[in-house]
């Protein structure tokens, strides 16, 4: 069974300033911190549990997802030390590795053990379809950081949440941002990994965009991405399109750049990642990433600099995408449990007449159905300059 037991449990912290007698077990795969359990003689508060599902199956999925986790993991704890909850919360971790059987066998897990209250699905999630039906089933309440399958707003679940905007609306802002371009008005192509959901995504954009002007290339790896600019660069492409991996994106701009191509590349939540300026230099200088993920390295206000000061003295580094996410998700829930919550029927029907939740990264409040309401619904656009990601202002 796919799972990590990752204890979030900062109430110990407090018995170890007060005596308490504490043992370390095996470090966490993932996270690389072990689990803290406490002899503490005092009284044992009560546990409830919070399911965190990812899919690590691909290569680059722990680094993707662990800012997310560690996030979630960190509301928790602070609201713990600083006495918001009457209850302990442990944040496990479930890895379906995208086999629908390991699915099934987490769902079962889950809904069969009445102390888990609610579930955090994590970013980049693909088949949250079956999970949010079964634990719709269940009375699971379900806050998702993943904006894959757009459809899920539509299918009548009552404990779904989206966090984040959906892949549709992620196409729609791509194609608003890229019709904006100067180099819009040239040859536009679209370039995608070898996976058939980049396939499915480079389709969505191509349709967002009223059909690509230009070809579409099939990048199938790092050592593919020669033949692939040469095919971009040879159809006179202005902008591409990018549906993939970071790691052939990478690939992919080093390669244009060095053959003199004067290509924009434009991609999406998978190209927002701190590797890809670092690792492509000045040869990324322009890229345009879109994600609705927030970055608040910039942010003047006193919470979310508190966040990423606490997120940095924990974990030596600033938040990743979707940290911020997953912060809110937490905190959604940490609400809920500090009104005196302590089941998932009671987690649920909080949630449902809580009414809107303003976070660090977005005001959350929820149309029918689950996905964010219209106005909420927010994708950002970031340029590779200097090395970094900076945000940029969306076109009207």
């Amino acid at each position: 069974m796919a799972r990590r037991s990752h204890r979030v449990s900062a109430i110990l912290a407090v018995s170890i300033l007060v005596g308490a007698c504490t043992s370390q077990a095996p470090a966490d795969p993932l996270t690389g911190s072990p689990e803290t359990r406490s002899s503490s003689v005092a009284a044992t508060p009560t546990v409830v549990k919070v399911a965190f599902i990812e899919d690590l199956s691909s290569d680059e999925a722990v680094g993707r997802v662990l800012p997310a986790l560690q996030a979630a993991g960190l509301a928790f704890a602070n609201a713990t030390l600083g006495g918001a909850l009457p209850v302990e919360v442990d944040l496990v971790p479930w890895d379906t590795q995208g086999d629908p059987s390991r699915i099934a066998d987490v769902v079962e897990e889950i809904t069969t053990d009445p102390t888990y209250v609610a579930a955090i699905i994590a970013p980049y999630l693909d088949d949250q379809a079956g999970l949010a039906a079964a634990l719709d089933v269940a009375s699971v309440p379900m806050l998702s950081l993943s904006s894959r399958q757009p459809a899920l707003g539509a299918a009548g679940l009552t404990v779904w949440r989206r966090m984040v905007t959906n892949r549709a609306e992620e196409a729609a802002a791509i194609a608003a941002y890229v019709d904006a371009l100067p180099a819009a008005s040239g040859v536009r192509c679209t370039a995608r990994g070898p996976d058939p959901a980049d396939a499915r995504w480079a389709r969505l954009l191509a349709r967002a965009l009223g059909g690509a002007s230009g070809p579409s290339v099939t990048v199938a790896d790092q050592d593919a991405a020669s033949a692939a600019a040469t095919a971009i660069a040879d159809a006179g492409c202005g902008v591409v399109l990018w549906a993939g991996p970071v790691a052939i994106a990478e690939a992919l701009r080093t390669t244009l750049t060095a053959r003199g191509a004067n290509v924009v590349l434009v991609g999406d939540e998978e190209l927002k990642d701190d590797t890809y300026p670092r690792v492509v230099g000045a040869a990324g200088e322009g890229t345009i990433a879109l994600c609705p993920c927030a970055d608040l390295s910039l942010s003047t206000g006193l919470a979310a600099q508190r966040f990423i000061q606490d997120f940095q003295a924990e974990h030596g580094l600033p938040p990743g995408p979707y940290a911020a996410e997953a912060w809110d998700a937490a905190k959604m829930l940490v609400r809920a449990l500090a009104s005196g919550a302590s089941s998932r029927e009671e987690v649920l029907a909080f949630l449902d007449v809580s009414g809107p939740f303003q976070g660090l990264a977005n005001r959350y409040e929820f149309a029918p159905g689950g996905e964010l309401a219209p106005a909420w619904a927010i994708v950002h656009a970031y340029r590779d300059r200097g090395g970094r990601w900076i945000e940029l202002s969306l076109p009207a």
